[in-house]
């Protein structure tokens, strides 16, 4: 998968050498996906991780957990948009407009805060994720939390009142979320990257 350095936002890659192609290992299996990894793949999917940024680590959780996660989600919607004055049914499109959508249009996060539902807790506890940052991030201590929702709409091929449709004005918004300021990080010996902390910081 290529990720053009102009898709991160404009034609800076000449000032800002980090803003460059990257070109992606695919699925060996299904090009429409990024390379993936089983949990016994440590090594492997680190050294993704090292130099990518990220990774994807498959079958950690159970498609019942999915298949959970993906209702509390869907309650979290009905709910805020009743809250709001509005109705969202999650077996019809119809009732997924903007003028009815909860949350951050364009962004796909629901609200601002994050949701203590049961799954959510269970997922941060699940040992297989747990095992899988401890891999990265090379630690056992580690401090975990839940976090908020994000459910972005589908914009192809839409079922709507027995029609078949496009929502262009579903599309997420063109922009770069990252949760840390890279400038905050500084490049290690051997060229990993970490954060540097205070005592201070970490107390509050």
């Amino acid at each position: 998968m290529s990720i053009p350095a102009s898709e991160a936002g404009s034609n800076n890659s000449q000032k800002l050498p980090y803003l460059r192609e990257y070109i992606v290992p695919q699925d060996s299996e299904d090009p429409r996906y990024i390379k993936s990894f089983h949990l016994h793949e440590e090594k492997a999917f680190k050294e993704f991780f090292d130099k990518y940024g990220f990774v994807v680590i498959r079958d950690v959780a159970t498609k019942e957990e999915c298949e959970q996660t993906i209702d509390e989600m869907w309650g979290v919607v009905t709910k805020m948009a009743k809250k709001e004055g509005n109705v969202v049914v999650r077996s019809d499109p119809s009732t997924w407009e903007n003028e009815t959508w909860p949350g951050l249009i364009g962004g796909g996060f629901l609200g601002d805060i994050g949701f203590p539902t049961p799954q959510a807790f269970a997922n941060r506890q699940n040992p297989k994720i747990y095992k899988a940052f401890e891999v990265l991030f090379n630690r056992e201590d580690l401090f975990v939390s839940y976090d908020r929702y994000a459910l972005f709409r589908p914009t192809k091929d839409v079922v709507i009142n027995g029609k078949t449709t496009d929502k262009p004005e579903w599309k997420t918004s063109k922009n770069l979320h990252i949760d840390m300021n890279p400038f905050n990080y500084v490049r290690g010996k051997k060229g990993n990257q970490r954060l540097s902390l205070s005592r201070s910081n970490m107390n509050h």
